[in-house]
């Protein structure tokens, strides 16, 4: 879980326009670079009404906006309290400034709490909206946020601490309806994440959110990370009938698979979260996927998103799309503020002491 955020929804035309020239500039984020003009808004809102009200069918969408080969759409969206992208700390700028030169199609779009607040009490009831507005903890208002923002208008999210080796459009196919990754510990991962537009899951995740702040739902743990597990397990359970023998959960029907089919029209795609290979006594350390600053960092560096692999029947890791902090972060959150630089009380970062120990003890019933 971590304070600021990155997410990511397609854009083309005369918004993406203005990111290239932007990357070809080095990125210089000025106030003409957030993408707040009236045309934009207009168009983006727009584009959100007309999905809410079913007029875009599904499957199809409007090619101004969205990819033509994928059913996620390729928008940016970053979201804080308040400010604007030259607020960012300057490692963490850089990371999005890495994310954003792997992925030259993408604009940005920044929500502020203010813009969140107007976004949700625009699009969704007051039962939601109550939660956003009486939430005291940041993160879960970036939780409900960019939940609610993407289930309506579909995207990709991401921290801004994580850092990509590949770009989006090469993390999900023509399938896939959802993405996300099991963490290490093996908690449904919202530091990245993904949908279509008007998602099944997102749209769960939301009633999942209204749970927990109505109190029909246990909320020991992370808000985000439940929420997000709860809604994808709840989608996963009515639709994905497994030929007589049920559903199974999330855990079962993503065991050794990156992606699945889920009834007619979905497919979910899950990343894991695992150590990086550093190498040991007995083996060498791979220096592209654990290069020096990573093994000479704090322990948080040395952790991956990988593809999930098999090898003679067992589950191994496969292809490396990302890190989960980008290398030069010094510690969790990445931010440097100071009251972001630990793990929120009671996470498992926090309860295990010895970093070696946490690279020692992934889940048993990870997939």
């Amino acid at each position: 879980m971590r304070r600021l955020a990155l997410a990511v929804v397609a854009i083309s035309g005369h918004a993406a326009a203005l990111l290239s020239s932007s990357v070809a500039t080095q990125r210089e984020y000025d106030s003409d670079m957030a993408p707040q003009e009236p045309e934009y808004a207009s168009r983006l809102n727009e584009l959100a009404s007309r999905i809410k009200a079913k007029e875009v069918p599904e499957g199809q969408r409007l090619s101004d906006w969205t990819s033509k080969e994928l059913k996620i759409p390729l928008q940016l969206v970053l979201t804080a309290k308040e400010g604007t992208l030259d607020d960012l700390p300057r490692k963490q700028r850089a990371n999005v400034e890495r994310t954003l030169a792997l992925n030259p199609e993408l604009v940005v779009r920044f929500l502020n709490d203010k813009a969140c607040e107007e976004f949700i009490d625009r699009n969704y009831g007051d039962e939601l909206s109550n939660a956003f507005k009486h939430e005291t903890v940041g993160y879960f208002r970036g939780d409900i946020c960019r939940a609610a923002v993407i289930a309506i208008e579909g995207g990709f999210y991401a921290d801004l601490d994580v850092q990509f080796k590949v770009p989006f459009s090469e993390m999900v196919d023509s399938g896939t309806t959802f993405m996300s990754a099991f963490d290490s510990f093996c908690n449904l991962w919202n530091a990245i994440f993904a949908a279509e537009p008007q998602s099944t899951v997102m749209h769960a995740v939301i009633d999942s959110m209204k749970s927990w702040y109505n109190g029909t739902m246990d909320t020991s743990g992370l808000m985000g990370t439940k929420t997000f597990y709860d809604g994808l397990n709840n989608v996963v359970k009515r639709d994905c009938l497994n030929k007589g023998r049920g559903s199974g959960d999330v855990h079962f029907k993503a065991r050794r698979k990156l992606q699945f089919q889920c009834g007619n029209h979905n497919q979910f795609r899950l990343y894991r979260e695992m150590p990086l290979d550093c190498g040991s006594n007995k083996t060498k350390r791979d220096a592209e996927e654990c290069p020096d600053a990573r093994v000479n960092g704090f322990w948080g560096l040395r952790f991956g998103i990988y593809e999930p692999g098999v090898v003679n029947g067992a589950g191994t890791t496969g292809k490396l799309v990302g890190w989960s902090r980008y290398e030069d972060c010094s510690y969790f959150g990445c931010n440097e503020r100071r009251s972001a630089l630990a793990p929120p009380s009671g996470t498992d970062n926090e309860r295990v002491a010895d970093p070696e120990q946490r690279e020692l003890r992934p889940a048993s019933h990870c997939p």
